[in-house]
Formats: structure tokens, C-alpha cells, sequence
């Protein structure tokens, strides 16, 4: 399911364009945040929430699907503190990067815009929803996520949401590749995410926690850029020509006219045929018998070569190190040494 073009993405940040004074808009919504909202954390079963394991980093999903009575899209105001410090993506894109020097009393406001990215600077229309990707570090004793988020759209209406209102903001441990993008939530490991524990009021109070805003301005973002020759799921050129743009969703229709079978590496944004998504089984079925005789030849002639090997070479064991994804993906480890 995953694809060097989707991690591309994920580490493409969205420009910053300006720096704003906080308009009436932001200002209500900063006080939504500190009234309403409520800290969340993954369920933790090693500590005793809100104290978290030290050093380690959690993942939380959020997708907004837009209601279709207000209109597009049209930008999102996002305003996230973090128990001590984040990384936020938009429909897949690096919206903000993980700053180790952010403390966890400081509330930092984006203006995203909507869609995210556009093809060769055309404007594109929005998918039928926004998913909103976070990565939280907790450097020593309590932990949290705490978020309220605006979007507006071109009829003058908006909508707000936030962390605790429900139970639709998921959270995991163990970190897979991909986890930002909008079509994870469809793969086996997407499915297996938790409701993050939502903190009482008596157990984190954002109204009583001296959380600031220093510098009072909202950090306004650009849309990302992409070639329409580019390829692959997060950005890839279709047989029809059409590139696929994150928070979008552009189907590939079958050969009868249908949307035919979802399949490929983006599920929900690239289809194919029935007939076509039979072809492609039977023939991937094919190859992994051929590949399976080849390596069971090379092994027996491996077999074979280390029979005539001293007896203590061939019980020779090997340590290897930690390999897995970069800090961005680890999977629940601790962010300093080897788990």
C-alpha cells in the first residue's frame, strides 16, 4: 500500500506564505479550544494516563467528511497544543514540522487552504473529505493532544470541531508507513486504530494550564505544487491523463463505463474493471509460483554448498541492528536508542 510518492508528500512541507494577526474568527475559535475541547491520548496500558511513556511518540487520525449543504471547501484554521511538541499533515502533506524545542504550553494557530495541492497550479476540486494526521512526542511524564479546527467555505458558512467532542479521533502506538494519507484508514493495520482516551476536565483542564499564545499571529500556508507527469498514489498521473492531487479523488472508470473495483496502492481514489482486477490477481498468482520454485532452487543449492562447511560455521549466529522507518514512522519506539 505504500509508495515513495506518498512518503514524498508526507515530507513536503506546504509553503508559508505570511504571518497574520488573529482575526474575531481565530479569536473565538482559540477560546472554543481552551473552553471545549479536551486533551486526548492513546490508551495507554503501561502508565497511568495522563502520565505517558517517556520518550516516546503516538499517532492520531481525524477525517472530516464535509457536508454537502455549506458549499466548498474553501481553507482550515487549525489551532493545535501538544504534550511537548508535533508534527501535523493535511490529507497526507507535512502541514507543520516536529519542532523538539516547542514546549508544551505553547498553542500555535495554520491557515490551510483547501485542497492542499494543485496540479501544474490549476485548481482541482476537493475530495468529499479531510483527513488530518498528528504526531505526538512525550519527552517525560504527562501527554496530550489538544485541537480545534475551523473550515470555511466559499457560501460564508464554516464548521468547527475539536479533540474530545467525540470518538472519532483515533490513535495507535505502533506507527506504520503511510499513516498520514487518507486511504490508510482502509488497510488492515488503518482499521485497527483506537478511539484516543479523551482527559476529564479534572484530569487536564486547558482552561487552568497556562497554555499562551506568544506571538499572537496565525501562520498562513500555501498550496503544494505538483507536475501533472507526476506519478504514483499520492500524486500519480492516470491512463486518462489526470493527475490524482492529495484531498482529491479522481476514480479511473472500467472499461464498461462502471467505477469498477477498487484496488492499486490508493484505495478509494483508483479503480479498475472487474475484469481487469481478475487479469491482474490471477497473473500476480502466477508469478509468485514461478518466484517460489526459483528461490526453493536457490536455497537447496545453498544447502548443498554449506554441507561441505565446517560444522561451526554453519551454526554461526549473526546480531542484526535496528532497521525500520525514520523517526517520521517508527514504530512505537523510543525516540533515543533501540527498542
Amino acid at each position: 500500500m505504500s509508495s515513495a510518492s506518498d512518503r514524498s508528500l508526507a515530507t513536503s512541507s506546504l509553503p508559508i506564505i505570511s504571518q497574520s494577526p488573529l482575526t474575531t474568527a481565530d479569536t473565538n475559535l482559540l477560546s472554543l479550544l481552551i473552553d471545549n475541547a479536551s486533551w486526548v491520548w492513546f490508551p495507554e496500558d503501561t502508565t497511568t494516563l495522563p502520565v505517558a511513556p517517556t520518550n516516546e511518540q503516538r499517532a492520531f487520525r481525524k477525517s472530516y467528511v464535509y457536508p454537502k449543504d455549506k458549499g466548498t471547501p474553501k481553507n482550515a484554521t487549525i489551532i493545535v497544543a501538544a504534550d511537548d511538541y508535533y508534527a501535523l499533515y493535511v490529507d497526507g502533506v507535512l502541514a507543520h514540522e516536529a519542532d523538539p524545542s516547542h514546549t508544551w504550553e505553547k498553542i500555535e494557530i495554520f491557515s490551510i487552504p483547501l485542497p492542499v495541492a494543485t496540479i501544474g497550479g490549476q485548481a482541482t476540486p476537493p475530495g468529499p473529505e479531510m483527513l488530518l494526521g498528528f504526531r505526538v512526542v512525550n519527552l517525560q511524564n504527562t501527554a496530550g493532544l489538544l485541537a480545534a479546527i475551523q473550515v470555511n467555505f466559499d457560501s460564508g458558512q464554516s464548521d468547527t470541531f475539536y479533540t474530545g467532542l467525540d470518538q472519532t479521533w483515533l490513535s495507535e502506538r505502533f506507527i506504520q508507513e503511510n499513516w498520514e494519507q487518507p486511504w490508510f484508514e482502509t488497510t488492515p493495520h488503518g482499521k485497527r486504530w483506537s478511539p484516543a482516551t479523551v482527559f476529564t476536565k479534572s484530569e487536564r483542564d486547558p482552561s487552568r494550564e497556562g497554555l499562551s499564545m506568544p506571538n499572537r499571529e496565525v501562520t498562513v500556508l500555501g498550496q503544494l505544487t505538483l507536475s501533472p507527469a507526476s506519478s504514483g498514489s499520492g500524486s500519480s498521473a492516470s491512463s486518462t491523463g489526470v493527475a490524482r492531487v492529495p484531498g482529491t479523488a479522481i476514480p479511473i472508470p472500467g472499461s464498461d463505463g462502471s467505477r469498477g473495483t477498487p484496488c492499486g496502492s490508493d484505495v478509494g481514489g483508483i479503480w479498475m474493471s472487474t475484469g481487469a482486477f481478475a487479469g491482474t490477481i490471477a497473473g500476480s498468482a502466477v508469478l509468485s509460483l514461478v518466484l517460489g520454485a526459483l528461490v526453493a532452487i536457490l536455497v537447496m543449492q545453498r544447502v548443498r554448498s554449506r554441507s561441505k562447511k565446517p560444522a561451526s560455521s554453519l551454526f554461526m549466529t549473526h546480531h542484526a541492528g535496528y532497521s525500520g522507518y525514520s523517526n517520521e514512522t517508527t514504530p512505537g519506539r523510543p525516540l533515543y536508542g533501540q527498542q
